[in-house]
């Protein structure tokens, strides 16, 4: 499906590549050849409904992506490793997060999504009355191979019921000789969406900077692309003079890069942490990474508030290594800001990941009510909704202190031509892998009650909670033409999301704009333990954060002899990781220490109960 928003196209000519017999090599080693050529390989469909133990892919639906699923094998792509896989509803799969949709790009591509392997990208289409489309993928209990095919599903078709054709295909991934197979079995109708490239297929690596196409715009006979059965197999090469010197920036303290609220009068500075990577072939001596924070409003951008450079150790291909800058940062004015960090590694022949930038957003907590927002306020372009009137699009956010509750979440409505009305729902993070889960409100709002262009506030039916972790936030389409409004400048939080057929998925242009979705956040009222004294100021922030070895925490103790500690860290998807007791006895106040050098890097939510009293804090483990 495409959004419908006003694009300015360069029309470029492209030819048709298809049929050729073989291809390459790229400048790795690869080489594809066909059925076609005397050396190619043999069509043999593998019917995946007839494997037991074959899944389902779930919750696919129009231009999104579902994953990770882990491989049960580690499968040699270019020079590196890959052990998971995201399957994408346009035909692909892809080993980083990411979602490829209209106008398809030819390949390989530097622009995202990268490391992706794609037998027929084009606007397919999931859902729908009627829609036989499914995709399912298979493993070998060997441990050796890996199946995905996406059987009868339709092209996207802008006339009711909104899909037509039916096309047959899979990717067949095998471990002993690092081989990538494409198989068609039917393909039959064409697209008529009009997008500039319809149609394309090969492999691309991390970078995106090399790869191998196998079909780009095939010519159409009126109903069909090309002739099935039809098999296109890469071979890895026996050896390799590429040399992929490259030293990259994984992300800045979360593994999506995602942005984060911080509070301008917590104790507590911002810890500049990174991860960076060997995403070469050779081995990495030593290396600089240079980390920053700096304003980003208007009148200061550009300002470093706060830098730091510390050398990684020399890193194995494909090794990861956990910078901690010395220097922090401690806001003392609400704003944006950025943390940029930078890998300086003499002779890096992938400029593109050397750096990753993350969305800072310094809020005031001390003056009652917080709006989390990471957008500028105001709309840029001509906004976005979806054909068809029933999608939707959503944001995440982390909110910078705990307990907090939601009160109201808002939306900028910048068009309404056809009077229609909106739904704005909030969810929990406690779906799969933070995802979206368990739907906590939804409340629809008529058009009666707006006239665009308008900030639409929208109160919640009641206060919501946040112990721990974050939430989204929502807005759907509830008939044609309602436009929620985009900001076109950056920063870029990287929260943003779309929702179609009720599926949620990245934004295809997270990386470029955020979306006009807002929540406001206030404090929650906690009982008094001891006369006089708020709970809240018994229970200090861990220190440092992130952390490797050993942890502190201030507990206040004064007026609770006999009572009970408990400090209990839960990852991410809900486990118990550890948990430790003390008894208070005579005790007024200290830094207690805590071993965490066993635990795994990640995010943990602490949970701390004082006597009669819980409270909540988060706290990063790194290595």
């Amino acid at each position: 499906m495409k959004k419908s928003v006003l694009l300015l196209l360069a029309i470029f000519s492209f030819n048709t590549l298809l049929f050729a017999g073989s291809g390459g090599p790229d400048a790795f080693g690869y080489v594809w050849r066909d059925n076609l050529d005397p050396q190619g390989p043999v069509f043999n469909w593998i019917d995946l409904t007839a494997k037991p133990n074959h899944l389902l892919v779930e919750n696919l639906s129009d231009d999104n992506t579902h994953g990770p699923f882990n491989l049960n094998f580690d499968f040699h792509y270019y020079w590196y490793d890959v052990h998971e896989f995201w399957v994408g509803s346009n035909g692909y799969i892809c080993f980083q997060n990411g979602q490829l949709s209209a106008p398809f790009p030819a390949i390989p591509s530097v622009a995202q999504p990268q490391d992706i392997i794609a037998p027929m990208a084009s606007d397919l289409m999931f859902g729908g009355t009627g829609n036989p489309g499914q995709c399912i993928y298979w493993q070998s209990p060997t441990g050796d191979s890996l199946i995905v095919s996406w059987i009868d599903v339709p092209f996207w078709d802008p006339a009711l019921p909104n899909f037509q054709g039916q096309n047959s295909f899979q990717i067949i991934l095998s471990k002993p000789d690092s081989s990538i197979t494409f198989q068609y079995l039917a393909q039959s109708g064409v697209y008529n969406g009009g997008t500039t490239i319809y149609l394309s297929a090969g492999i691309e690596n991390i970078s995106g900077g090399v790869g191998l196409q196998t079909m780009l715009n095939p010519v159409s006979t009126g109903t069909s692309y090309f002739t099935t059965p039809y098999a296109v197999k890469f071979y890895y090469p026996a050896s390799t003079t590429y040399q992929a010197l490259d030293a990259s920036v994984a992300y800045n303290n979360n593994e999506t890069n995602s942005g984060r609220f911080i509070s301008n009068s917590t104790p507590a500075p911002w810890v500049m942490s990174s991860r960076v990577k060997n995403t070469g072939n050779v081995n990495l001596n030593p290396f600089n990474v240079y980390s920053y924070v700096a304003r980003s409003n208007a009148g200061a951008a550009g300002q470093i508030m706060a830098s730091d450079t510390v050398t990684s150790p020399g890193l194995a291909p494909q090794a990861t290594s956990d910078v901690v800058m010395s220097n922090t940062f401690s806001p003392s004015l609400p704003g944006t800001y950025i943390q940029v960090t930078r890998t300086l590694y003499p002779g890096d022949i992938v400029p593109t990941n050397d750096s990753a930038t993350m969305e800072l957003v310094s809020v005031d907590t001390t003056s009652g009510p917080v709006v989390l927002t990471f957008d500028g306020g105001s709309a840029q372009g001509v906004g976005i909704n979806w054909q068809g009137g029933t999608g939707g699009t959503g944001m995440y956010f982390q909110p910078p202190f705990y307990p907090c509750k939601i009160t109201r979440v808002h939306a900028y409505i910048q068009a309404n031509p056809n009077l229609v009305g909106f739904y704005m729902e909030v969810f929990d993070d406690n779906g799969a892998f933070g995802s979206a889960g368990t739907r906590l409100d939804s409340i629809y709002v008529p058009s009666s009650q707006f006239t665009a262009p308008i900030w639409v506030d929208v109160t919640l039916n009641q206060p919501i909670i946040i112990n721990s972790g974050g939430f989204y936030v929502s807005w759907n389409m509830d008939g044609d033409g309602v436009t929620l409004g985009q900001d076109l400048t950056g920063p870029f939080s990287n929260n943003t999301f779309e929702v179609l057929s009720g599926n949620w998925a990245i934004y295809r242009s997270r990386e470029t704009e955020d979306l006009l979705i807002n929540a406001t956040i206030d404090t929650v009222n906690l009982p008094l333990t001891v006369p006089g004294l708020k709970a809240e100021s018994r229970v200090g922030n861990f220190y440092p954060n992130p952390a490797g070895n050993i942890v502190s925490i201030h507990i206040d103790g004064t007026g609770l002899s006999g009572g009970n500690l408990k400090i209990e860290l839960y990852s991410t998807d809900g486990r118990l990781a550890a948990r430790t007791r003390l008894i208070l006895e005579g005790y007024s106040g200290a830094d207690i220490s805590l071993p965490v050098e066993s635990l795994p890097a990640g995010l943990y939510s602490a949970r701390i109960l004082l006597k009669d009293q819980q409270y909540f804090r988060k706290l990063q483990v790194i290595r």
